[in-house]
Protein backbone atom coordinates (compact mmCIF):
# COMPACT_ATOMS: atom_id res chain seq x y z
CA UNK A 1 0.00 0.00 0.00
CA UNK A 2 1.23 3.46 -0.89
CA UNK A 3 1.47 5.87 1.74
CA UNK A 4 3.03 8.95 0.95
CA UNK A 5 4.89 10.16 -2.19
CA UNK A 6 8.53 11.40 -1.30
CA UNK A 7 9.55 12.82 -4.28
CA UNK A 8 9.55 12.70 -8.15
CA UNK A 9 12.46 13.69 -10.11
CA UNK A 10 11.13 14.43 -13.98
CA UNK A 11 13.82 13.13 -16.59
CA UNK A 12 11.47 14.99 -19.56
CA UNK A 13 9.30 13.57 -21.72
CA UNK A 14 10.60 10.31 -24.22
CA UNK A 15 10.74 12.13 -27.63
CA UNK A 16 14.37 12.00 -27.40
CA UNK A 17 14.27 7.61 -27.94
CA UNK A 18 11.39 8.39 -30.11
CA UNK A 19 8.96 7.68 -27.92
CA UNK A 20 5.29 9.34 -27.55
CA UNK A 21 5.58 12.68 -25.43
CA UNK A 22 3.15 11.65 -22.80
CA UNK A 23 5.75 9.18 -21.70
CA UNK A 24 8.08 10.40 -19.11
CA UNK A 25 11.44 9.19 -17.77
CA UNK A 26 12.63 10.16 -13.81
CA UNK A 27 12.93 8.78 -10.55
CA UNK A 28 10.36 8.14 -8.29
CA UNK A 29 10.44 8.01 -4.38
CA UNK A 30 7.39 6.36 -2.50
CA UNK A 31 6.58 5.05 1.45
CA UNK A 32 5.05 2.14 1.22
CA UNK A 33 3.32 -0.57 3.69
CA UNK A 34 4.41 -4.52 3.09
CA UNK A 35 1.54 -6.43 4.73
CA UNK A 36 1.00 -9.72 4.94
CA UNK A 37 -2.64 -10.98 5.18
CA UNK A 38 -4.16 -7.58 5.62
CA UNK A 39 -1.92 -6.37 8.50
CA UNK A 40 0.95 -4.34 8.37
CA UNK A 41 4.04 -5.82 8.74
CA UNK A 42 7.17 -2.95 7.52
CA UNK A 43 7.07 0.56 6.49
CA UNK A 44 9.38 0.79 3.64
CA UNK A 45 10.82 3.49 0.74
CA UNK A 46 10.70 2.08 -2.72
CA UNK A 47 12.36 3.84 -5.78
CA UNK A 48 11.34 3.65 -9.42
CA UNK A 49 14.07 4.93 -11.56
CA UNK A 50 12.91 5.09 -15.51
CA UNK A 51 15.75 6.36 -17.86
CA UNK A 52 13.78 8.33 -20.66
CA UNK A 53 14.34 11.52 -21.42
CA UNK A 54 17.28 13.20 -20.35
CA UNK A 55 18.58 11.10 -17.40
CA UNK A 56 21.84 12.10 -15.36
CA UNK A 57 24.23 10.12 -15.88
CA UNK A 58 25.13 7.22 -14.14
CA UNK A 59 21.24 7.02 -13.87
CA UNK A 60 19.89 3.35 -14.34
CA UNK A 61 16.61 1.72 -14.94
CA UNK A 62 14.68 -0.63 -12.40
CA UNK A 63 13.67 -0.74 -8.73
CA UNK A 64 14.87 -1.15 -5.10
CA UNK A 65 13.40 -1.57 -1.66
CA UNK A 66 14.74 -0.44 1.29
CA UNK A 67 13.22 -2.20 4.77
CA UNK A 68 15.04 0.36 7.06
CA UNK A 69 16.95 -1.76 9.85
CA UNK A 70 15.65 -4.72 8.68
CA UNK A 71 16.14 -5.87 5.02
CA UNK A 72 17.64 -3.85 2.09
CA UNK A 73 16.87 -5.13 -1.27
CA UNK A 74 19.93 -3.11 -2.65
CA UNK A 75 20.65 -4.40 -5.83
CA UNK A 76 18.40 -3.14 -8.22
CA UNK A 77 15.49 -4.72 -10.24
CA UNK A 78 16.36 -3.95 -13.76
CA UNK A 79 13.84 -4.15 -16.63
CA UNK A 80 11.33 -1.04 -18.29
CA UNK A 81 9.72 1.21 -16.36
CA UNK A 82 7.98 4.07 -17.70
CA UNK A 83 5.59 6.79 -16.41
CA UNK A 84 2.49 8.10 -18.08
CA UNK A 85 1.67 11.29 -17.93
CA UNK A 86 -2.17 12.06 -18.11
Amino acid sequence: MVLKLLAFHSFGDATPQGLPSNLEGGQLVLLVQLQVNGTPVFNTILNVDCELGTPPPGQTEGITLTVQNVINFSEKVSGFTVFIRT
